[in-house]
């Protein structure tokens, strides 16, 4: 299901969001003020792994972000004086390595992390009304069977695409709607529910 598959994304930006925070405060530390060599020790230790973490969790960052809409691609642009090309600079490549002019500010980096976050939790809340929500799973079904004819086309060797885009496809295709439709009525279902359904197949 894309809803657990989404939750674990979404516990997986909340982790990785924790290790960058904890990553950057590291980072500020001045090292001289570190008296005894032990903890100077621990903190180069747990920095180093932090920096392993979040290298490994940069491919999937990526794609979460993708596939929530937040943009992570940013232009950095030299100063007029001195003169330059323009850099294209990627969020989560930046957290360890920022190749722009000038540095991105580590709190944006955040901020758009915390959106990314927002945005899981947003998806997350409207794939879960799609599993509690019958005519989801309804519609799902009457999509599966919608295809089938196609898929016997496909199967058979012929081209099902060109079939489908053309006037007999479309025929088809809305004859088996009428069908359908036909038989959700028989079972009672109201208008608003088949409004809501009809929504769904055409878009």
């Amino acid at each position: 299901m894309i809803y657990f598959s989404t939750k674990q994304d979404h516990e997986f930006i909340k982790g990785f969001q924790t290790s960058v925070v904890r990553f950057f405060k590291l980072e500020r530390m001045n090292v001289r003020r570190i008296e005894k060599k032990q903890d100077l020790k621990e903190h180069l230790k747990e920095k180093s792994n932090l920096r392993e973490e979040i290298s490994k969790g940069i491919q999937r960052a990526k794609r979460i972000c993708a596939e929530n809409n937040i943009s992570q691609s940013f232009s950095s642009y030299p100063a007029p004086a001195i003169g330059g090309p323009i850099i294209p600079v990627n969020l989560f490549e930046a957290i360890l390595n920022d190749d722009g002019h000038k540095p991105m500010p580590q709190q944006r980096k955040v901020d758009i992390i915390n959106q990314l976050i927002g945005a899981s939790e947003e998806r997350i809340r409207k794939e879960l009304y799609q599993i509690i929500n019958p005519l989801f799973w309804i519609n799902l079904v009457i999509q599966k069977l919608l295809r089938i004819p196609f898929w016997i086309l496909k199967t058979a060797g012929f081209k099902a695409e060109s079939f489908e885009a053309s006037l007999a496809g479309k025929i088809l295709r809305f004859t088996e709607i009428i069908f359908l439709i036909g038989l959700l009525i028989y079972f009672g279902f109201s208008d608003a529910e088949l409004k809501e359904l009809i929504r769904e197949i055409v878009k």
